[in-house]
């Protein structure tokens, strides 16, 4: 069922109204004394938005473990939130990320009404500090929130980008390999009107993620993957190469760049960077050639339109479907 615009002016003004609120108790934490927390910030991670009646964007984010000025470790959640504007949004979002620590002052509430101790970060300090307790905290979040894989080790959780990320080996070169694993294989199949409620802002049920049977089949379609890695890398760089180089058609003074970079050297030149698996419908291959564009990164997707798993679609020898490739 699709919103109309009265639905959207309801969710306008109930999201002013939570700003309102939230702006209260910033005006409250305000008055708080400024602290010092170390912490560990968990699995979800810093969540960054901003609204079209506000100038200043928030960024906020959660400690699963913590103390206050060096005090006793405590293990209840603290919500710790800031509303900044752009350059130093941008900073926030280069050094604060989930399954870290992290050193900052902050204005503190204990007791409100939310019931959650709050707080309002003043500055952030570091993520580079030393301390035993919160070290050991942030041991056991990152084990509960790893997938082990018998020839690649621990795949972490990405709680911003909902996915498993892993380094592996990939014909001697390191490659990233990503399952991205979305809140919304997390639970049952929904029914059309459960789908119109889905919330993909929803915080990510991990527990549930990685104990289900579709990660599971993922990281088993990666490893099969992977035991075919050489003709898989053959046959992405020769598509990539004829797909960009066509005989009829020149794009990037590629007639020129045909004549002067032979099949062979192309993929001689071309690096496979990160691989990442879309559930069983998609499979994105990022890679690298200097060549290619000022950036040098460009993507081959392939994708299952020919069957039930992109395994079983084969990159053709010509530029017809079920794969694209796009230019980064």
């Amino acid at each position: 069922m699709s919103e109309t615009p009265n639905d959207y002016e309801a969710i306008d003004a109930e999201l002013e109204k939570e700003t309102h609120r939230e702006n209260e108790l910033l005006d409250r934490l305000s008055q708080e004394p400024v602290v010092e927390v170390t912490g560990v910030i968990d699995s979800n991670g810093p969540q960054f938005s901003s609204n079209s009646w506000e100038k200043l964007s928030k960024v906020e984010f959660t400690l699963s473990a913590w103390k206050i000025d060096g005090g006793p470790l405590r293990l209840e959640p603290l919500l710790i939130r800031k509303k900044v504007h752009g350059a130093y949004f941008r900073k926030l979002a280069e050094t604060i990320y989930p399954q870290n620590l992290i050193h900052a002052r902050i204005h503190f509430l204990e007791e409100n009404d939310t019931g959650v101790p709050q707080a309002q970060m003043v500055e952030w300090i570091s993520n580079d500090f030393e301390d035993e307790e919160l070290e050991a905290e942030l041991d056991k979040l990152l084990a509960a929130s790893s997938i082990e894989h018998p020839e690649w080790g621990a795949f972490r959780f990405d709680g911003m980008r909902g996915c498993f990320e892993n380094e592996i080996d990939w014909l001697g070169q390191d490659v990233i390999m990503t399952i991205v694993c979305l809140p919304a294989f997390s639970g049952e199949d929904k029914t059309a009107e459960e789908e119109d409620e889905y919330d993909e802002f929803a915080e990510i049920d991990l527990a549930k993620i990685m104990d289900s049977e579709e990660l599971k089949r993922l990281l088993a379609l990666a490893s099969e993957l992977y035991h075919n890695k050489t003709d898989w890398d053959r046959r992405v760089k020769q598509f990539a190469y004829k797909q960009m180089f066509p005989p009829e058609f020149a794009p990037w003074d590629g007639e020129q760049l045909r004549e002067e970079i032979s099949l062979d050297e192309f993929c001689d030149g071309t690096e496979i960077m990160e691989i990442t698996l879309y559930g069983q419908e998609s499979l994105a291959f990022q890679l690298y050639n200097e060549l290619v564009s000022d950036a040098g990164d460009f993507f081959v997707i392939c994708t299952a339109s020919e069957g039930p798993c992109w395994l079983d679609s084969d990159l053709p020898e010509d530029t017809s479907p079920p794969n694209a490739i796009y230019i980064g």
